[in-house]
């Protein structure tokens, strides 16, 4: 608070030396007095700058002229004005009947403009008075506990020299043991202070941090209750303007009472409209009594509108393709991990990777013969990364050209000639004969 003051202070004297500037810019008439430049021609040649072509507004050099003015006539004014509102008695001062403060001369009011400036900056809540206590008080906390854990190891250093001439040392020697014992002694008094106050700062945070939950919680039902009151304005100003617009609706299908459907409507929603009506203000009543008791605490708060999760839609999954492998590939997955394959093995490969090895003949279909008397050949070893027979099936080209019996579907269909023979065939076309 007293940097505060000290602030207000500075500036009022900043200005308090404007306004002597300026006065004694005027008197050397480096800038316009009155009516220094009103049109006239003797002057036009020799113009000299206002106060807004230098950079300052009238009001500006008005309120310097008044702190100086009140400074002359009561040396110190501000700095006594400044220090009492920035230690709180502000609000005392302000306060008191209108001719108290309002001294013969304007000084009190002229010195209290630079302090409403501060109110604002120096007005805090009281959840921002609450976070300022408490984080003093655990800070002061913290201090005491490093001090009392100074305190712990000072008393154990002190009682082990103790020990220490007690085993060691001579034990005549009462002044040296004397002097010892008053050291533990004042070490275990010292510890002890420590810990009543450290547990007493405890309690004072505990306190305090029950105090600011207790003010979070009326800040939050403030909150909660200001908004519901404003949601029923809202209601109450649009609950006419829709029952003036079902009326008219209503009136407007009613010319059409030949149509079955328009008068279906129309009696819809005047039924409709009249229930919105009845209801509506048994629930405007009902709601308005939750306001205050939300505020008060005897209500707990409406929850939060729910918000819908976003629907994530899943990624399709890689099309895959099961063949049997006749030797030992690797392959990348549709992740890009790298993935093997024993030889004899069932193998899950991608699609275009499965239809280009199935191409090369490196694997076949799971409806060949050769797996069925192959699978497991290998005794479920491991593939080698490293082998020299291991086919990268992301390194083959294009197709060869060659057909294998695996991929070519005509090939593996295993299908049978049959002569039937040269079928015999007459056909009988009837011929016109002349005569």
């Amino acid at each position: 608070m007293r940097s505060q003051a000290d602030a207000l202070v500075i500036e009022a004297a900043a200005k308090r030396r404007l306004a002597d500037e300026y006065d004694a810019a005027q008197e050397r008439g480096e800038v316009a007095r009155n009516g220094d430049n009103l049109p006239s021609v003797s002057k036009l040649n020799a113009k000299k700058p206002t106060a807004a072509e230098i950079g300052l507004s009238r009001k500006q050099i008005h309120e310097a002229r008044d702190f100086r003015d009140a400074e002359e006539a009561d040396p110190g004014v501000v700095r006594r004005t400044a220090r009492p509102f920035a230690l709180g008695t502000f609000a005392k001062m302000w306060s008191t009947p209108h001719r108290l403060w309002r001294a013969p001369h304007p000084s009190w009011c002229k010195s209290l403009r630079v302090v409403g400036m501060a109110i604002s900056f120096l007005r805090k809540s009281p959840m921002e008075k609450l976070d300022a206590e408490l984080a003093a008080l655990r800070a002061r906390a913290e201090t005491l506990h490093s001090r009392h854990a100074a305190a712990e190891a000072a008393f154990v250093d002190a009682e082990t020299k103790l020990q220490r001439h007690l085993l060691e040392a001579d034990l005549d020697d009462d002044k040296v043991r004397a002097k010892l014992e008053v050291a533990v002694a004042a070490c275990a008094l010292t510890r002890d202070n420590f810990a009543k106050a450290l547990a007493a700062q405890q309690v004072k945070v505990a306190d305090a941090e029950q105090r600011q939950a207790a003010e979070r919680a009326a800040v939050e039902r403030k909150a909660a209750s200001e908004k519901l009151e404003r949601d029923l304005d809202a209601v109450e100003r649009t609950l006419p303007s829709y029952l003036d617009a079902a009326r008219a609706f209503t009136k407007a299908l009613d010319e059409l009472h030949h149509h079955f459907e328009s008068s279906q409507m129309s009696a819809f929603i005047s039924n409709a409209a009249s229930q919105v009506e009845v209801a509506g203000a048994f629930a405007l009543q009902e709601l308005r009594a939750n306001v205050r008791a939300i505020a008060d605490g005897t209500m707990p708060m409406p929850p939060a509108k729910e918000v819908p999760a976003p629907v994530v839609v899943p990624e399709p999954a890689p099309e895959i393709r099961r063949v049997f492998a006749l030797r030992q590939i690797k392959w990348k997955d549709a992740a890009g991990r790298q993935q093997y394959g024993q030889q004899y093995e069932d193998a899950d490969l991608p699609l275009a990777t499965a239809e280009m090895a199935l191409r090369h003949g490196a694997v076949t279909r799971l409806d060949d013969d050769r797996r069925k008397q192959l699978r497991g050949a290998r005794g479920g070893q491991h593939v080698n990364p490293n082998a020299v027979d291991l086919l990268d099936l992301d390194a083959l080209e294009g197709w060869s050209g060659a057909r294998h019996a695996s991929f070519d579907p005509v090939a593996s269909a295993r299908i049978t000639p049959f002569d039937r023979g040269i079928p015999e065939r007459k056909i009988s076309i009837p011929a016109m004969r002349a005569g």
